[in-house]
């Protein structure tokens, strides 16, 4: 499993949130207003300056992804699903846009629409429309390829929007450990293709193109900014969970439960380990006692 807690997922996210929402604002001219609101601190709504005679209105954000973030079916998703809410509840407009969709994305158009966001699900690889009339103060793209994807077209139409691209996890660094791995047969691992080298060189100037870089630990954050050098834009926002506290004591629970997107290799990967290297040291008394589902 390659999920992320922390004890203060809130506090940890909304410092950062904070911090990388008024730098940017700050550079694109506009005045902020102390930290970003935490969750219920919705009744104050920053307001930018409008030029020529126009109202001064809310700050407005672009949130890109690839498809729906199903929040509560991957870590991923529900990343992309806490910075909106966390734009709503700092009384930012948001528009959240998905290059395409997986299944039917009612449900989470509905939820989304709920939250106060506008929802434009399957875009393709143009949002050029949306871009030219959208005044949007902040992209934040999720992941490598939609940066790379979204990031010029950003800078063509709508200089003044910052891009955030929120790497979600380094997939260079995943993909070379994947590669690494040591099979299970004790087989010789395998070596990366050359040709990999033409990916890591897209993520890389993907991370470099944008104003800042989120990443999800103090390790990645570090090493794109080593990797990126006079361009180290990378910032850490940690995955966190808001999960009630079960009231049933350790001793009355029973069983063993996995949970993960198995679209995800390493999910794959983590759960064929545990039941090939782990279940079978483990007494027959404690799985009988708890079943793994």
């Amino acid at each position: 499993m390659t999920r992320r807690t922390t004890n203060q997922p809130d506090r940890a996210s909304h410092n950062l949130a904070s911090k990388q929402v008024r730098a940017k604002a700050q550079s694109a001219g506009t005045p902020t207003r102390g930290p970003v609101p935490r969750r219920g601190a919705m009744n104050r709504r920053p307001r930018v300056a409008a030029s020529g005679a126009r109202a001064s209105r809310p700050l407005r954000a672009l949130v890109c992804a690839p498809a729906m973030p199903e929040f509560d079916r991957e870590s991923g998703s529900k990343r992309v699903y806490d910075f909106i809410l966390f734009f709503r509840e700092a009384g930012w407009e948001v528009t959240f846009a998905s290059r395409h969709t997986i299944g039917r994305p009612g449900r989470y158009v509905r939820l989304l629409e709920k939250a106060g966001g506008v929802v434009r699900p399957a875009q393709g690889d143009d949002i050029s429309e949306l871009v030219r009339y959208g005044g949007f103060d902040l992209a934040l793209l999720a992941f490598w390829h939609i940066g790379e994807l979204y990031t010029p077209l950003l800078r063509a139409l709508s200089p003044r929007t910052k891009i955030v691209v929120d790497s979600v996890d380094l997939h260079f660094v995943r993909n070379a450990r994947f590669t690494f791995v040591q099979p299970a047969d004790g087989a010789t691992p395998r070596l990366i293709e050359p040709s990999t080298g033409a990916e890591i060189v897209r993520e890389l100037n993907a991370y470099a193109a944008a104003d800042a870089v989120l990443a999800v630990s103090d390790d990645e954050a570090r090493l794109v900014n080593s990797l990126l050098g006079d361009q180290a834009n990378a910032s850490v926002v940690p995955d966190g969970e808001d999960l009630r506290l079960s009231r049933r004591s350790f001793g009355a629970r029973k069983g063993m439960m996995f949970v993960g997107n198995f679209r995800h290799a390493p999910n794959v990967d983590a759960i064929a380990y545990l039941c090939r290297d782990i279940l079978p040291r483990l007494p027959k008394s404690v799985l009988k006692a708890h079943p793994l589902s």
